[in-house]
């Protein structure tokens, strides 16, 4: 058997980009190939404008950035069966990438209860970019039993993703009728190297027995990250150089364990609970850093359905889960963007916990209502600190506290012709979050989002089809950034010509350029206002499918993906 398909597709924002896609699948014998290549360039663009409000100044910036790059891929994969209940095979994946950013700010700093600037910075950061490389491999063993549904699955995956980058600014200063101030000068630029290396072995078993459905397996995890870093400042005062080193590692052993049952006739239970053990150590000898941390926990899930008629059914779910802090929030070097802007990292973040409980009820196909309450400890996240005495705003991240919400979703479907069907959602939550730094407030409110989705069928034979989507976000409270409402229309035409074997689409997002939200933030008591622009987008897209489709064995890969910062 042989199938495939190869597809293209164009996106044209401000500025266009596209890419290029094949796959291929073949089986033969006791063979089984896939392969897959890819290609394309990408393009964004957006002005913003920024007002920090201090005590004796305000500070309005009005910025244009542009970030582009391109990438090229791709993977193979070959299984052997070597008999019916036997196989083994890998995986490669290849891939890399470029990007970078061009673009600039200018701010107008105000006296107080003043309409004229008597002071401007700018910054121009041209010269940013970066390039970005990935392998990786995975080896697995899918052993089938005679038992119904009894399978056991190991895995090994390798990846590899050195991610180089540069960071460029250039900082001036001007007085109010633009005369530059020699001595503010500054050409700040950083290079940073990292390497992730990342290791995972991992062994599932699926174990019905009678009614029983059992899952248990453990997956080992170990991640090393090194960073060389490289920073410049020239400015009036002369060069400065400052290099460091951070290494980083993070090995992660997981057992776990479920169980799934029908029982009672109406009633289907599932629990489950995996436990993690971590070790994490990090070393910068520049910056006096050097620990050792381990972390443990334990992840319970449940789930109960009761299904009370054909046409009524109530469940309720319960999960714990982990978040880890991100490589690239770790490293504590500091990048420079001008005298009064920096960014480091954090690398004694710990990581995030919370707890979610939802209940669930459903009426046929036609309606799911939920209400649900989630709690999360040392949320992990970005701030900006503005400091009200130097000016100087530095962006980092934190543990930044606690959060809990509680809310009601509701989902409804419903077919109004046999051409027409509707698809209606809407989220209302509150949201509360409290702070463990002493520059940031608590914040609290209420959050909600709706939107309604049309799918038409244009003809009897099914062919042509088209779509239209209204979304509205009211305002927001996320953390300890406050976000207005928005709105957004799309739409989207679909046609499947030579039986269904090519499909082209055409795809319009954001129809009428309605404005992004505004974001507003407060710490030290200073509130910092930024707007965006807004920009139609639209994608058009060819797919053709060719040869016989057939099931192929699939492993449980943990491969981690690239890092492009694209």
């Amino acid at each position: 058997s042989l199938n495939g398909s190869i597809s293209t597709n164009y996106q044209q924002q401000k500025y266009g980009g596209y890419n290029l896609n094949g796959n291929i699948n073949l089986r033969k014998g006791k063979w089984t190939a896939t392969a897959n290549l890819y290609n394309g360039y990408w393009s964004w663009y957006n002005e913003s404008k920024e007002a920090t409000f201090y005590s004796d100044e305000t500070w309005n910036g009005n910025g244009i950035n542009k970030n582009s790059g391109d990438y090229v891929g791709g993977k193979i994969s070959l299984d052997y069966e070597v008999n019916p209940k036997l196989i083994t095979g890998f995986n490669l994946q290849l891939s890399q990438g470029t990007g970078k950013s061009e673009g600039n700010n200018t701010i107008g700093i105000n006296k107080i209860n003043e309409n004229q600037p008597y002071r401007y910075i700018t910054t121009d950061n041209r010269g940013t970019e970066w390039d970005w490389k990935y392998v990786g491999l995975n080896y697995h063993i899918i052993k089938k039993f005679d038992t119904e549904g009894k399978k056991l699955t190991f895995d090994f995956d390798y990846s590899n993703n050195p991610n180089p980058s540069t960071n460029k600014t250039i900082s001036k200063e001007y007085t109010a009728s633009w005369n530059e101030i020699a001595e503010k000068y500054q050409d700040n630029l950083t290079h940073e190297d990292q390497k992730n290396n990342r290791y995972n072995v991992s062994l599932d078993m699926e174990h019905p027995v009678n009614s029983w459905k059992m899952n248990y397996g453990t997956r080992l995890r170990w991640a090393n990250d090194n960073t060389d870093n490289n920073g410049n400042s020239k400015s009036y005062i002369g060069e400065s150089i400052y290099k460091s080193k951070f290494k980083f590692t993070e090995n992660i052993y997981a057992l776990y364990y479920s169980v799934e049952k029908a029982f009672a006739e109406k009633w289907t239970a599932k629990a489950g609970l995996r436990y993690e053990y971590a070790e994490v150590t990090g070393k910068m000898k520049e910056e006096n850093i050097d620990f050792k941390k381990d972390f443990n926990g334990l992840y319970p899930t449940a789930y109960i359905m009761y299904q009370a008629s054909d046409n009524h059914s109530f469940t309720f779910n319960y999960s714990r889960r982990v978040e880890r802090p991100n490589a690239w929030f770790l490293n504590p070097f500091i990048t420079k963007n001008n005298e009064y802007s920096f960014y480091t990292g954090n690398p004694y973040l710990t990581p995030s916990n919370s707890n979610n409980f939802e209940l669930e009820y459903a009426y046929k196909d036609l309606t799911i209502t939920s209400l649900y309450y989630r709690n999360t400890e040392d949320i992990i996240t970005q701030i900006s600190i503005y400091d009200p005495i130097t000016k100087i705003n530095t962006t980092k991240p934190y543990n930044i506290g606690k959060s809990y919400s509680f809310g009601i979703s509701e989902n409804l479907n419903i077919k109004p012709t046999k051409w027409w069907k509707l698809n209606a959602t809407a989220d209302i939550y509150y949201r509360k979050t409290t702070s463990d730094l002493p520059e940031m407030e608590d914040l609290d409110g209420l959050n909600s989002e709706f939107r309604i989705t049309n799918n038409l069928d244009l003809n009897k034979k099914k062919t042509l089809f088209a779509n239209y989507t209204l979304s509205y976000y009211g305002k927001s409270y996320q953390d300890f950034q406050t976000t207005e409402d928005f709105i957004r229309h799309s739409i989207g035409f679909r046609a499947m010509i030579f039986d269904k074997k090519l499909q082209l689409s055409l795809n319009i997002n954001n129809l009428f350029e309605n404005k992004n939200p505004r974001y507003t933030t407060i710490s030290n008591e200073i509130k910092n206002i930024q707007d965006y622009s807004a920009y139609r987008v639209f994608r058009f897209s060819i797919t053709y499918n060719f040869g016989k489709q057939f099931n192929i064995e699939q492993s449980k890969s943990n491969q981690e993906k690239g890092r492009g910062k694209n």
